[in-house]
């Protein structure tokens, strides 16, 4: 008797154990498993194409993305389409944020699965002039496919960069054509060229006109608008060659080399993205014109 009591305390004593380990599926999803596992990933850029981001927040959260409905709230694109995600295999994961400062690289380093839909995504920041004001930024990584409950933790380390110039900066053109707008009250004085430095929609409405519609969109939180415009005998017939130069913390050069062609047009104009610049920065422009 004292033998089949002691097996059925055991058994007892075993479900007991077990009852306690169990979960549900969703309680077992938020505990940490064992082990960190590292997760591959691909950056994803706009750059090269007619698109912008746009609606972001910069509140240092991680957006899951698993479809072209929900990819085409945060894109507005000038011309063509942004680069093609396969949404069946892939997630998108856009994360913007904003630091004091300005910001040289933006570089995601590694991305951990922590629990079976719990990751954590490490960014590391190069900055320089921390006491300037607040720089906003965005990092957008192609992973695979993740669920729609899933969370992703951000984790920031930033580092002082040391700034070497000049530097050499990174820029995108900006075009009207095909759209019913067009540059208004510029002064074509000069045939050096001059410049416009736009950095709001408020400024951007003195010097455009729009029959219908309106100009392709500009997120001025995250760009400069660099507008030039001068006059020539014979009216250019392409810009060559383009140099947007950061010569000091506030100091910036322009170069253009445009090439002249025979037909006679009086007024030229080339506008370019940037990244924002403030409105106390100094920009040297120097157009070359080539006949």
């Amino acid at each position: 008797m004292e033998q089949k009591l002691s097996k059925l305390t055991t058994l007892f004593l075993l479900f007991a154990i077990a009852l306690a380990s169990s979960c549900y599926p969703e309680e077992c999803d938020s505990q940490t498993i064992n082990h960190q596992t590292e997760i591959s990933f691909k950056e994803y850029s706009l750059f090269g194409t007619q698109c912008l981001w746009e609606n972001l927040s910069y509140n240092g959260k991680v957006i899951i993305i698993n479809s072209n409905e929900e990819l085409e709230k945060y894109i507005a694109c000038v011309k063509g389409s942004y680069p093609a995600i396969d949404f069946s295999k892939h997630t998108l994961l856009l994360v913007t944020g904003k630091i004091n400062g300005s910001i040289s690289e933006v570089a995601a380093k590694r991305l951990q699965k922590l629990s079976s839909n719990k990751f954590k995504l490490d960014i590391e920041i190069n900055r320089y002039d921390p006491g300037m004001a607040t720089g906003q930024w965005s990092n957008a990584l192609i992973v695979e496919k993740l669920s729609s409950r899933s969370s992703v933790e951000l984790n920031i380390t930033l580092r002082e960069a040391e700034i070497i110039y000049p530097i050499e900066i990174p820029f995108e053109g900006y075009f009207l054509i095909g759209n019913s707008c067009r540059w208004a009250n510029l002064g074509y004085y000069s045939r050096h060229g001059d410049l416009t430095i736009i950095n709001s929609n408020e400024e951007m409405e003195n010097h455009i006109i729009c029959t219908s519609g309106s100009y392709p969109a500009i997120d001025f939180s995250e760009y400069t608008l660099l507008l030039t415009y001068g006059f020539i005998s014979s009216g250019p017939a392409s810009l060559t060659s383009t140099t947007f130069i950061k010569n000091g913390a506030n100091k910036y050069t322009l170069n253009l080399t445009i090439f002249s062609g025979p037909v006679m047009f009086p007024i030229w104009h080339f506008a370019f993205l940037v990244p924002k610049i403030t409105n106390e920065a100094t920009v040297a422009f120097y157009a070359n014109i080539i006949f």
